[in-house]
């Protein structure tokens, strides 16, 4: 890990409580430790530290009876070059997992209303010259998961990573105290559009994900692979007792856009002592019934508390 980022992460590491009541006062202290500054007085970055941060911060545990909200406290430091290329508040997707469900939810908090008609693009107007494009902005800003993201507030586990566009931050996971979930209808069999493969490789490690860089008019295949641990992720037995369901998602994200491709996944896994295995594959095409994906994407696999990505992929109209 790059020394800014941990810095970072460890500047919003805060005490469970604190995370409810941060002040502006609070706010402005935590921006000027990441921006390396002590009593107001700049601190030389030490050699080889990145300037570029993305970290999130979130309370381990939450009481549901006595709290209301999800505060996640999110940490940037961007050059002018990079939000002129990639702007902030339009790409900047909060990718909330329920480990209990395997829900995954993907929204930007911080382009909301009218605003969003209001915002500046990407890559529009004139690029910023050299002293605009080398200048970095620092920012720390606290937002409520609960309020664009449909948490269930009773006990379980939610997993929240900010992924901007091509890049994302450390992934927090909340443990929520509160009364029991209800029972629900659960997935049971693997995705309708999922193609038969051979059983995964046992040496396989980890959460895989592989498209093609470039798509042509015909089938667009997916291919991954996955090692989780049922504590981390959404893993449910299969029908008649065949095998083991994990509930995943792939999310296709394009600058700018409001809404990403989204594709829920319902994959195969077998147990393999604590952990759970399976591989998957598709064609991205009848993933999303036909409708046409024109367009150069990032692509992003969300399996429980893994975000794997970015994976570019440019896709030709059918």
């Amino acid at each position: 890990m790059d020394e800014a980022q941990a810095k970072a992460r460890s500047a919003i590491r805060l005490a469970d409580d604190d995370y409810f009541d941060v002040s502006t006062e609070r706010l402005t202290e935590l921006q000027s430790r990441i921006a390396g500054e002590e009593g107001g007085v700049p601190v030389p970055p030490r050699p080889g530290s990145l300037p570029f941060v993305l970290a999130a911060g979130a309370p381990r545990t939450i009481d549901t009876a006595r709290r209301s909200t999800l505060p996640v406290l999110v940490a940037t430091r961007l050059s002018g070059q990079r939000r002129w290329e990639v702007e902030y508040n339009h790409n900047a997707w909060f990718v909330v997992s329920d480990l209990i469900t395997g829900r995954v939810t993907a929204a930007r908090p911080f382009v909301p209303g009218k605003r969003e008609l209001n915002a500046k693009p990407s890559m529009r107007g004139t690029p910023p010259n050299a002293i605009n494009a080398a200048t970095l902005v620092n920012a720390v800003r606290t937002v409520d998961v609960r309020s664009f993201a449909p948490v269930e507030w009773q006990r379980g586990r939610v997993a929240v990573t900010v992924v901007y566009f091509d890049t994302s931050s450390n992934t927090v996971v909340v443990e929520l105290m509160g009364a029991e979930r209800e029972k629900r209808a659960l997935p049971t069999a693997p995705s309708s559009f999922l193609l038969p493969i051979a059983a995964p490789d046992p040496r396989a490690a980890g959460v895989c994900l592989s498209v093609p860089e470039k798509a042509g008019a015909g089938p667009v295949h997916v291919r991954g692979s996955v090692e989780v641990i049922a504590e981390h992720a959404a893993v449910f037995p299969g029908a008649g007792g065949e095998g083991h369901i994990l509930s995943a998602a792939l999310l296709l994200l394009k600058r700018d856009e409001p809404e990403p491709v989204y594709i829920g996944l319902a994959a195969p896994v077998s147990k393999h002592g604590e952990s759970f295995r399976g591989s998957f594959e598709f064609d991205l095409r009848k993933a999303v019934d036909g409708a046409d994906l024109a367009g150069a994407y990032q692509a992003w696999l969300v399996a429980g508390d893994r975000v794997v990505g970015p994976r570019p992929i440019t896709v030709e109209s059918k």
